[in-house]
């Protein structure tokens, strides 16, 4: 199903950008026509405004996630310093934030279809996902593993000569999140992973939001509640950080199967924002779109490349590049080993008894009747 969003936000990867605003004559979403007005239900689940029904995730990709913590409403990271400076923050895992279960339960798909090659048919290269709620709006943004993937080294999938510097030099993503007016309220550029200056992160490294790669364009900093990539869930949500990942990533194959030593790692770049609804003000919010993308290095034959938006493509089909997409959800690995007790426990049976009694040594009293010695008369 097409979502009908009437706005857009321009979104790259890496340093280079080409930013094209386009402000259709489409009505603002409180209109009756736009399903991203923030109609909610009491319960505070958002609803269709054309038919009352409660929105849901369109596919089956989102995998299974706890809901319970879709009430897990963050609060703002960002601060100032007595300067006036933001502080730094870093990025919050999607199971502690709640928003890998509000776009699971709330999320409507945008998909946005591009040329990988000269001679080629335009394909799926970007899938956004929107949750909108009471408290908050969450946006997910997953990138087409044939543009670009979490993949470097001698396991890369499809790169030349991709390292991990590469990742972590200039990864990043730029969103304008417009209102139904179509007014730009938050335009920023977020980090995809970077060193951590903050010497919280487990790895050593983070997506730093706003600072790293990412920057404060336009806006309130205040209004971004939450951020996170699935760079940084693999490396500090999963701990998958042992010396060996910045060498090479996991090894899998073109249909990106787990790798058993790493189970749970996420091959797709994925960034996740989560801004407060009232910086949308009355006309609400009115949703995420672009018109290119860029990666340095990409897969496709061009870095930048024009997208527009589409159909979603079937589930299984084999131009489908999103059939093999799996979220970050809560880590159920148990992996603390339960040390073995070599202690030998106490023995509580009875054991034998091994004293010996020693012999009676004292002279018993005689028993025997004396002979008679009296004389006869």
């Amino acid at each position: 199903m097409k979502t009908n969003i009437n706005k857009f936000s321009i979104l790259t990867i890496c340093f280079l950008a080409v930013l094209v605003i386009n402000c259709s004559d489409e009505p603002p979403p409180d209109s009756s026509t736009n399903p991203l007005s923030g109609n909610t239900t009491n319960d505070g689940t958002p609803t269709n405004p054309t038919d009352g029904t409660t929105y849901t995730d369109q596919s089956s990709i989102m995998g299974k996630v706890d809901t319970s913590t879709a009430s897990n409403i963050p609060t703002s990271p960002y601060t100032t310093d007595t300067t006036g400076q933001l502080t730094t923050a870093i990025a919050a895992d999607p199971v502690t934030d709640g928003s890998a279960a509000r776009l699971a339960l709330y999320g409507t798909e945008q998909y946005f279809y591009g040329l990988l090659s000269d001679n080629g048919k335009p394909v799926p290269v970007v899938k956004i996902i929107n949750a909108v709620s009471t408290n908050v709006v969450d946006v997910a943004v997953i990138f087409s593993p044939e543009f670009t993937d979490l993949t470097w080294g001698e396991n890369g999938i499809g790169w030349g000569n991709r390292t991990w510097n590469h990742v972590v030099k200039s990864d990043h993503v730029e969103l304008q999140f417009l209102n139904g007016n179509g007014e730009v309220v938050l335009h920023a550029k977020f980090d995809l992973i970077s060193a951590d200056p903050t010497g919280q992160a487990p790895s050593g490294y983070a997506a730093l939001g706003l600072d790293g790669d990412g920057a404060l364009i336009e806006g309130d900093a205040s209004a971004i509640l939450s951020f996170g990539t699935s760079m940084d869930d693999n490396l500090n949500y999963y701990g998958y950080d042992d010396p060996s990942i910045f060498q090479s990533s996991p090894a899998t194959d073109s249909n990106f199967t787990p790798n058993p030593q790493y189970p749970n790692w996420q091959y797709y770049a994925t960034y996740r924002v989560s801004v407060d609804p009232s910086i949308f003000g009355p006309s609400g919010y009115g949703g995420v779109q672009m018109t290119t993308v860029h990666s340095s290095p990409a897969k496709s034959a061009h870095e930048t490349i024009e997208v527009t938006e589409g159909e979603p493509p079937e589930p299984d089909s084999p131009d489908n590049p999103f059939k093999n997409f799996t979220p970050t959800t809560p880590d159920t690995t148990d992996t603390t080993d339960t040390p073995t007790d070599t202690t030998t426990p106490p023995d509580t049976t009875t054991p034998p008894d091994t004293t010996i009694t020693p012999p009676d040594t004292t002279s018993p009293p005689d028993t025997t009747t004396p002979p008679d010695t009296t004389v006869p008369h």
